[in-house]
């Protein structure tokens, strides 16, 4: 591998493992539906992560003499909502289509911003492979529409995500991350508390019983 090429290597490798894995966390998260529901799934994900990321990076050494507050919540807050809604989506559709859903906002954004004729072959092949996860023919059911609607909200926030990430990004460099999950996590976790109560502290949830049990 070249150096020239290594870079891009990375990327894509950084790429797919994120894919990977937030789609293998969405699926395990369903898991915990029954006892604390999406809202306390999601206050899981961003407040387990925002530990993490805040013991490891350790933001508070790094932070930049000039505060952008206002890109940085925006980020945060587009964080929080745009797993909240996610997970709300996986309560009445199948992840695939879910995530097939999502989608549509990143599109849209590489759309907008696309100017090679190669920007739009690839993005041709994305809609196809869009189009074959979602059910458009022999299902037994329509698709729950508020499960759709939560659905491309969350393509709306990735979509913000990654306009605001990239400007937070260039105001606080590599701490806008455990930042804007710190952020996200202060906006969800409330909301979790609330529907789930003292069962988000609870420690004997058990994924392989049912609701009534738990």
């Amino acid at each position: 591998m070249s150096l020239r090429t290594a870079p891009a290597f990375v990327a894509f490798a950084a790429l797919v493992a994120a894919m990977v894995s937030y789609q293998f966390g969405a699926s395990l998260a369903k898991h915990l539906f029954p006892m604390v529901g999406a809202e306390g799934a999601t206050a899981y994900r961003l407040g387990l992560s925002a530990i993490l990321l805040i013991l490891l990076r350790r933001p508070w050494r790094s932070l930049p003499a000039q505060h952008n507050w206002r890109v940085l919540w925006g980020y945060g807050l587009a964080i929080g909502a745009m797993n909240f809604v996610f997970y709300m989506s996986l309560r009445t559709i199948p992840l695939g289509i879910a995530v097939a859903l999502e989608f549509t906002g990143p599109l849209a954004l590489a759309l907008f911003h696309s100017r090679r004729p190669v920007d739009f072959v690839w993005t041709a092949l994305v809609i196809a492979g869009l189009l074959l996860l979602l059910p458009l023919r022999g299902i037994d059911k329509p698709l729950d529409p508020i499960g759709v609607m939560y659905a491309l909200a969350a393509g709306l926030g990735w979509a913000l995500y990654i306009v605001l990430g990239r400007k937070a990004g260039a105001a606080y460099g590599a701490t806008a991350v455990p930042l804007g999950i710190t952020i996200g996590a202060l906006a969800t976790i409330p909301i979790g508390f609330a529907h789930a109560g003292t069962a988000l502290f609870s420690l004997d949830l058990c994924p392989t019983r049912s609701a009534s049990r738990c």
